[in-house]
């Protein structure tokens, strides 16, 4: 009884070991379904009839799968290890919109005659294997959704075709290589997942660059990126609670309309914003840099504002002809109410809100609508309680107070909160401003050092500064 029971064990361990360990398994014969078992052979240009792979087999394409077309089944869900079809030029994988293949591993379509799947790729998580890498070799990935599902992504070389890519967990490594799809976005919002843009030109064509499910468990490193919309139609960059550092953003189409826009309570910050179609901000931001095309108009929506760093830069991209910004009511201090300077050019303000420059800013010539003046300078008198000038008296903070100063028309409440670069309000408190000139101290001692943005607003008046705490 005893040996037949160590048989019985020796015969499921080795059943086991089988199923458990990858079998690579070769296309062959050309034009065929992907679960047509007279297609797989367990080497290369040999004979078919392996069973179709699973989530633990590679799977190849070369110069021996023949020529013609796999074609991912309608209805159903696929599975490999890892996809490896360098060298089947003769060879195309196709799909319609209901069929989805799911590999665990590597992908490289660099020697595919084409892969056109119109339904959906999903790049998933393998213990077996750290890092996913995704090899083009320049040609096109054209599916109609990039799932990166769970696990480390890098990409071995510039990845062009995806319809939408969805990112849900894990890391996302573009290796400076660049990004061309119709949407990125960020699916859940409870889930970590780290953007390594490097130096990449991520470019949205038809849709939105949408992280606004992005929390305090995601990290945004944009790097030197520029993320580029170049649609005829409306587009977005939407952003959640974090307060991310973005490098260039920039619209390339003339009948497009990019909106910057925030869900959260994040300040997001910019070197550049280039807009060639019209622009729309609908929220709190800093920048370098603005660039409008001659004739068209970047409006700043009732929830949003737009401050300058020092020596900052606001012009018509063509010189001598005119942009247009534009704010239906408020006072827009573009220097922060504070001694940023910056230099506009060609510019024509409007829509009904005050813009002041600051004393210290550069008229560079063909502006209308701009007040080279200190927000102090702003008519209040149909604006009851506004705020006139907020500024930072020292910046860096040191000595764990951080003094503030302000200009009410009358005695108002208002509300000064310091945001850290992850979105979260680490004060918050309710003063009470005097008719005049205002001075506040807020102890930051229990702040750890680094940037920080303070934000203070009144009624229907914004102002941000960012600071740094030493």
């Amino acid at each position: 009884m005893k040996k037949i029971t160590q048989k019985l064990i020796l015969v499921a361990l080795l059943f086991t070991t089988n199923f458990l360990f990858a079998v690579d398994h070769y296309w062959v014969g050309g034009t065929g379904n992907w679960s047509n078992t007279a297609h797989w052979s367990t080497t290369s240009g040999g004979a078919g009839g392996a069973a179709a792979p699973t989530t633990s087999d590679n799977v190849f394409f070369d110069s021996n799968s023949g020529t013609g077309y796999c074609t991912i089944d309608a209805g159903t869900i696929q599975y490999c290890l890892s996809l490896d079809c360098n060298g089947a030029a003769n060879m195309a994988i196709q799909g319609q919109t209901s069929a989805q293949l799911t590999v665990y591993g590597n992908i490289n379509i660099s020697g595919i005659g084409s892969f056109i799947l119109l339904g959906v790729l999903n790049l998933n998580y393998s213990t077996s294997i750290a890092t996913h890498n995704i090899t083009t070799g320049g040609k096109i990935l054209d599916v109609g959704r990039l799932d990166l599902f769970h696990g480390t992504y890098s990409l071995q070389d510039n990845l062009s075709g995806p319809g939408a890519i969805k990112t849900y967990y894990g890391t996302f490594n573009t290796n400076n290589f660049n990004v061309t799809c119709n949407s990125l976005s960020q699916v859940f919002s409870n889930t970590s997942i780290i953007y390594n843009l490097g130096s990449s030109i991520i470019e949205c064509k038809t849709g939105n660059f949408d992280i606004s499910n992005t929390t305090n468990l995601s990290t945004i490193n944009t790097g030197t990126s520029l993320i580029k919309f170049s649609g005829s139609v409306a587009q977005s960059l939407s952003t959640g609670s974090l307060a991310i550092t973005f490098h260039d953003i920039q619209s390339t189409n003339a009948s497009g309309t990019l909106t910057i826009q925030s869900t959260g309570s994040g300040v997001n910050s910019f070197a550049s914003i280039n807009v060639a179609g019209t622009g729309i901000i609908n929220e709190q931001l800093t920048t370098d840099t603005i660039l409008v095309e001659t004739g068209k108009t970047l409006t700043i929506g009732s929830t949003g504002s737009v401050t300058f760093n020092n020596n900052g830069y606001l012009a018509s991209k063509t010189a001598g002809s005119v942009a247009t910004i534009s704010k239906a009511s408020g006072n827009l201090c573009l220097n922060g109410g504070g001694s940023n300077v910056i230099s506009i050019k060609d510019i024509t303000a409007t829509g009904g809100a005050t813009f002041n420059a600051g004393t210290s800013s550069v008229d560079l010539g063909n502006n209308t609508g701009v007040n080279f003046a200190s927000c102090t300078s702003v008519d209040v008198s149909n604006k009851e309680n506004e705020v006139g000038i907020f500024r930072v008296i020292e910046n860096p903070v040191s000595n764990n107070n951080l003094e503030l100063s302000c200009y009410s028309k009358t005695s108002s409440k208002a509300n000064i909160e310091i945001i850290n670069i992850l979105g979260v309000k680490v004060i918050s408190k309710e003063i009470q401003t005097v008719n005049g000139n205002n001075k506040i101290n807020i102890s930051t001692s229990g702040l750890l050092a680094g940037q920080y943005f303070v934000r203070f607003s009144n009624n229907n008046n914004t102002k941000i500064e960012k600071i740094i705490i030493n």
